[in-house]
Parts: C-alpha cells; sequence; structure tokens
C-alpha cells in the first residue's frame, strides 16, 4: 500500500472543475484508489484548502469538502504540534520568497511521517526533495 501527501493544490484541483489542474488530479487519484493508497494531509493544510475552497466556490463547497475528508476511512489526517511549527518557522525564515509556511509545515510533516510522494501541483514540493504526483 502506498502512503502519498495531499496537498492544499491537489485539494483545490480536485474540487475546483474550473482549475487548470482538474482532470490531471481526479485521474491521479483514481489511480491512488486503485492501489489502496493511504492519502495523508495535515490540519494546517485542511484549514488552508477549506479556506480557499471558501473564498473561491463558497461555504456549501467548503463545508461540502471538509465533511468528506474528515469522514474518508481513507484519508489520515496529522495534527501538527508546537515541536513541527517551530521548525516550520526555522524554514520558512530561510527559505525562498515563494515558498509558503504552510509548504514548510507539510514538508516537516512528510519527514516526521516518513513519507516522500506528495500529491501536489506546488513545485516546491519536488524543490524539497519530494516525489510528485501525478
Amino acid at each position: 500500500m502506498k502512503d502519498v501527501f495531499v496537498d492544499t493544490s491537489a485539494w483545490c484541483a480536485l474540487v475546483d472543475r474550473r482549475d487548470e489542474f482538474h482532470r490531471q488530479a481526479r485521474s491521479a487519484l483514481e489511480r491512488l484508489d486503485g492501489e489502496g493508497a493511504v492519502l495523508h494531509t495535515t490540519d494546517v493544510v485542511f484549514h488552508e484548502t477549506a479556506g480557499l475552497v471558501r473564498v473561491k466556490l463558497g461555504k456549501a463547497v467548503a463545508v461540502e469538502w471538509g465533511e468528506e475528508v474528515l469522514s474518508n476511512p481513507g484519508v489520515r489526517l496529522q495534527e501538527i504540534g508546537a515541536g513541527a511549527l517551530k521548525e516550520a518557522w526555522r524554514r520558512f525564515r530561510s527559505s525562498g520568497a515563494g515558498v509558503s509556511l504552510v509548504d514548510c509545515h507539510s514538508f516537516v510533516a512528510m519527514e516526521r511521517m516518513g513519507l516522500r510522494v506528495a500529491f501536489a501541483f506546488d513545485r516546491d514540493f519536488r524543490d524539497a526533495g519530494f516525489v510528485m504526483l501525478p
């Protein structure tokens, strides 16, 4: 079974049919489902995604997305603790201008969980040394 980290960019592409990566995201998710992959994400990514979906598509869509994620047994939601936050902040301070604090959180979380594969459309994951899907 494959363990994959899901980034905000992938969640948003899955939800928003107008997103430039929507078809790629849907195809990748079908493939992951077929492989029995376990999807991992963090509370920080969950917060960011819910906020972006609310702004782009409305609160009802954001709530529907959140309910699906929280009730899906194939999704593991990891909480970022204070230690991870401090490490993410250190990375954020020294990273390039395009790297977000949420991405830095994700990198720390992935390393702590032993994950190398990111379902993401944000090249910062590749730049940080992770393998990207799709």
